[in-house]
Order: structure tokens, then C-alpha cells, then sequence
């Protein structure tokens, strides 16, 4: 079932991005922008495809990543593990009053992931109690909500910024041990568990540099 509900998540993304191919190539003869957009932000290092179709509708496609290695302490458990964002994403985008100031909505597919190792030291065993954790969204199919302004800096340059967020759903915790559970780090993982619930939405700040053609 699982197998399934992620191949229709990934076949409506298909949709989305092939509608905005699909429209931009149909009106290329009157194509009023077509640009190209590095960024950088939450959602990592990123590129971005947009087309206008007029002066206030458009299509955009967007591909980003990251990882980065965290570490520390949470309620007396050290931790350290990976962090991973993959973006693959499309958005409609409506100039409001034909303005540089957009709204955006779409969806983007993503394999985000945070996965690592918990320990604890067991005084009475005399050694270090470990479990891996992985946590994972609860839709790796995610709807998205924004706005964004071009600033532009000379005829075919502008500077662009994006706000925004994703729906992930509740974070999946997910824990595995390599020997018998130790209680007081089972409770951390649970505070750990409990908190993550709070994350819903995954933010998008992202600012780009957009060239026009």
C-alpha cells in the first residue's frame, strides 16, 4: 500500500511539472520571460526553471539539496547523525497586479531524512547504551504555499527571494537497538519523539540570482 500511495505521489509531480512544460512550449511563440535561477537557503543549493506565460502567470520547476552532519546533546543523550534534503518540486506562480511580488503554489517530492546514533552511559553496567534513530516526513509528497519578489538589478539580472513552507505531516521516529533497551535513553528518544511532533511544515527562505533570456 505504501509502494502505491508513493508512486501516485510521484505520478500527480509528473503532472505538475509536465502541465508546466507542456503550457510553456504551447505559448513559446509569445513567451513573455524565460530565466534560470541559482539559490541558496533552507532547502539547500538550488536551480530553478521559470516561464511566464504573460505578465501575470507562470510556471516555475525547482531541483535542491543538502546534507549536513549535527551533533550534540538532547535530555542527557549525546547524538550525532546526518541530515539530508532533497527538493524536486514545480509551483504556479501568480504576479499580483502584474507586480514583481508573486504568490506561489505547488508540490514538491522529497526524500528528506535525519538519521543517526543516541547514547547514553549506563553506570551500572559500566558502559555506552546506544540506539539509531531515523526520522523521516510523514508525506515525502508535500504541498506547497509561498510568496516571493524579483528585485531587478539590470535588464536580464534581478535578485529574487522565496518564503514559504511545506506540509510534511507529523515526523516518523523511528529507533532500533543494538542491545537491550536502557530506559533513562529511551525516555530522551521519547522526549525527542514528542517534540518532533511540532514540526509539521518545512520552511522555505531561499534567494536566488534570476538571469532572463
Amino acid at each position: 500500500m505504501l509502494h502505491t500511495r508513493n508512486g501516485v505521489r510521484r505520478n500527480l509531480l509528473s503532472i505538475i511539472v509536465s502541465t508546466a512544460v507542456l503550457s510553456a512550449v504551447a505559448a513559446s511563440a509569445n513567451a513573455q520571460e524565460l530565466a534560470i535561477e541559482p539559490s541558496a537557503g533552507t532547502l539547500g543549493v538550488g536551480l530553478t526553471g521559470i516561464y511566464k506565460l504573460n505578465e501575470s502567470v507562470g510556471f516555475s520547476g525547482t531541483v535542491a539539496g543538502f546534507s549536513y552532519e549535527p551533533s550534540g546533546t538532547y535530555e542527557g543523550a549525546q547524538y550525532e547523525g546526518t541530515f539530508k534534503v532533497l527538493t524536486v518540486g514545480a509551483t504556479v506562480d501568480y504576479y499580483v497586479n502584474q507586480s514583481d511580488f508573486r504568490i506561489s503554489v505547488g508540490a514538491r517530492y522529497t526524500d528528506d531524512n535525519a538519521k543517526g546514533t543516541f547514547s547514553m552511559y549506563n553506570p551500572y553496567l559500566g558502559i555506552e547504551e546506544t540506539a539509531q534513530v531515523k526520522v523521516t516526513p510523514e508525506y515525502d509528497f508535500q504541498p506547497y504555499f509561498g510568496i516571493g519578489y524579483d528585485a531587478d538589478l539590470n535588464e536580464r539580472i534581478s535578485l529574487d527571494f522565496s518564503l514559504g513552507a511545506y506540509y510534511m505531516g507529523t515526523p516518523n521516529v523511528q529507533e532500533s537497538w543494538s542491545g537491550t533497551v536502557y530506559q533513562p535513553l529511551q525516555d530522551s528518544i521519547n522526549d525527542f519523539r514528542e517534540a518532533a511532533k511540532d514540526y509539521k511544515f518545512y520552511p522555505v527562505a531561499q534567494v536566488g540570482l534570476r538571469f532572463r533570456f
